[in-house]
This record gives structure tokens, sequence and C-alpha cells, in this order.
């Protein structure tokens, strides 16, 4: 928590945007958390409804909406307007995300920012090639949480940064959390804005 969560909060708060949207935001703790230190509208959405009803019924204040990312990515945010930051936190580990990625930029503010924290890719373990390539995430760095392994696909730095371009992004700023014990990076968070034409 005060690695990762810490990181995430401090980077929406210096950008301290009036409407913020939080894809895969699970049981709602970003929202809640930010809600505490900046003034701004909040949605949320998940694609678990188990999960958006939890949100639903620990903060009352805000919007919390069950959206599937292949919702997302055929127009499923335009009716929610424009959003000065939308953020993917721990939330983008599919390998096919270009449409996603595209239909949020949509939503960006014209100082629109998204921000992205995810697996840092230098801490893959086991013996994995450094490549882009599905990778089984044990959660082991994160203690007394009870997660079960599941399936992500990770990316190079060099992979971002050209899926990012490809995507009409560009990366003004990279954050490495770094584990004070380890001096490892806990994760990887990306804060893009849409490319300006000449």
């Amino acid at each position: 928590r005060s690695g990762t969560d810490a990181a995430i909060l401090n980077e929406i708060i210096e950008i301290n945007p009036e409407r913020l949207l939080d894809l895969g935001c699970g049981e709602g703790w970003l929202i809640r958390s930010l809600q505490k230190k900046i003034q701004c509208e909040f949605v949320g959405t998940d694609g678990s409804r188990r999960l958006v009803d939890y949100a639903k019924r620990a903060d009352a204040h805000n919007t919390y909406k069950t959206l599937s990312y292949d919702v997302i990515s055929n127009g499923g945010l335009r009716e929610y307007g424009l959003f000065d930051v939308i953020v993917f936190n721990f939330a983008l580990f599919g390998q096919r995300i270009e449409e996603l990625i595209s239909a949020t930029t949509a939503q960006l503010s014209e100082r629109g920012v998204l921000v992205i924290q995810t697996i840092h890719p230098w801490t893959v373990q086991g013996g994995e090639k450094y490549e882009d390539g599905w990778h089984m995430e044990t959660f082991s760095g994160i203690d007394g949480r009870g997660w079960q392994p599941v399936p992500i696909f990770l990316r190079t730095l060099e992979s971002w940064s050209q899926f990012m371009s490809k995507g009409g992004l560009s990366v003004h700023r990279i954050k490495e959390p770094i584990d004070p014990n380890s001096g490892l990076p806990l994760s990887l968070i990306f804060c893009c804005q849409r490319q300006q034409l000449a």
C-alpha cells in the first residue's frame, strides 16, 4: 500500500482532475481514497457486477457501472462524456487492447491524461525471457491478500512505447515505484496524452 497504492494516488492528485474515470475499478478503493484528497467527479466501471455492487454499497456518492472491456471498445463510454484522467490501475493485462485504448483515448478531455499502472516487466522471474508474452502472475510480493495466480500479458518497455505511439498517445511521464527493501521496481506507471497534430 505504501508503494503502488501511494504511487497511483500521488500521480492523480498531482494532475488534480475535475472528472476521473477508473476503468477496472474493482471494489472502488481508488475512488474512495481519492475523494478524501481532491474535489472531483468520479466514475468507476468494472466487468464484475459483484464488485460494482460492493463499490456502490461502500460509496453512494459516486457513479459505478458494470461495463465489460468489449462494451467499452464498442463505444460504451460515449454517454459518460470526457474525462481529465482515465486510469487503468493494474487492470490492463490482456493481449489485444488496441480497440479498448482507442475508445478510451477518445474520451479524454483536451488536457486529459491516461494513467496506466501495471506490473513492471523487469520483475519477471523464473528464467523467463524479457519479451512480450503471457506470464503466470502469482502475486508473491503481496502478503496476506489470498490472491490466486492468473495469466497476464506482459509487455516490454519498448513494446509499451510503440503501442502508445500507434494508439495516438504520447508518454509524457513514467514512474517506477521502488521497493525500499529490495531496491527493485514495484510497478510501472505511464502518464499519456493524445498526440498533438502539427
